[in-house]
């Protein structure tokens, strides 16, 4: 399919040609041409005004904030096991109340810590201040444990790579995460998936 400034050029050529111009072949291509570099300056407009592939942002947009506390459901009686998890997260839930964390773990196979964790507990603090007191809160109390935090912005991929961070034992690194089949995709308002290929070249 043509896009729109290709498709101004070849309406452009077609008249010149009715009117019998004979340099209509290097017109054209000069044309088109000129459209395509049109086209990639508006695609790299939008993609540095797209947060989803703003490599320049400090912090992530306004958002809530997932906090996965990652654990070894083989050894469940570990310091990082099962049951340490289980334990923490009862604790957090006592603190700051039952919205906070998930009761149960879940399986981590179609996540981004599939090569770090068979399971996780996850809490989702609403904002970047109840996130600031959860970690607060949190981080002195992991033990042998390790939690990934990262946005939950809509925007995949960046969420997790650029504004993800570990907290706890530190076992793991961010070239650790697994690509998903989310991070073709964006959620977030005005994202545009099409230039999502484009982040991170």
């Amino acid at each position: 399919a043509l896009h729109s400034l290709q498709l101004w050029a070849l309406l452009l050529v077609g008249a010149t040609i009715a009117a019998g111009n004979d340099e209509c072949p290097t017109m054209m291509l000069s044309l088109i041409q000129h459209g395509r570099l049109l086209e990639r300056g508006v695609a790299k407009t939008r993609l540095a005004e797209n947060p989803c592939c703003n490599q320049k942002m400090l912090a992530p947009p306004p958002s809530p904030w997932h906090i996965h506390i990652l654990c070894d459901p083989s050894h469940p009686l570990a310091p990082n096991g099962t049951e340490a998890a289980r334990t923490l997260v009862r604790t957090a839930t006592q603190h700051f109340g039952k919205r906070l964390c998930e009761d149960r773990p879940s399986g981590t196979w179609d996540t981004e810590y599939v090569h770090m964790a068979r399971q996780m507990f996850s809490c989702v603090p609403a904002n970047s201040s109840q996130l600031h007191l959860v970690g607060t809160w949190l981080q002195p109390r992991l033990g042998e444990l390790t939690a990934f935090v990262h946005p939950a912005a809509g925007c995949f991929k960046t969420d997790h790579l650029m504004w993800g961070v570990f907290w706890g034992r530190g076992r793991f690194s961010n070239k650790d995460l697994a690509p998903t089949s989310r991070w073709p995709h964006c959620g977030y308002p005005g994202c545009e998936p099409n230039l999502l290929q484009m982040c991170f070249n």
